[in-house]
């Protein structure tokens, strides 16, 4: 239930909905930060070179960004991180 004051605009909480802040909370975690168990299954991942860390970490901030453009061609440039996913999720 919304009481809403005097002196505020009526209907200003008319399209609030509480879920749709945990659904924004939810995309945010699933971002970049949601890779990280992923990530944490490839067992060859620190033996990586820098070249492949320094790739990995622009599509990580890559995946953080509202639009996945960036992502997704950072992650066609990055074989050996594509390879690894397919595998975990053969």
């Amino acid at each position: 239930m919304i009481y809403e004051m005097p002196g505020t605009a009526p209907g200003d909480w008319d399209r609030f909905h509480i879920r749709n802040i945990g659904l924004a909370v939810q995309r945010q975690r699933l971002s970049g930060e949601g890779l990280a168990p992923v990530l944490a299954l490839i067992p060859d991942l620190p033996g990586w070179s820098k070249a492949e860390h320094a790739l990995l970490a622009a599509i990580l901030r890559a995946k953080s960004a509202p639009e996945e453009t960036r992502y997704i061609r950072l992650l066609q440039r990055h074989p050996r991180l594509r390879r690894a996913i397919i595998a975990l999720g053969s």
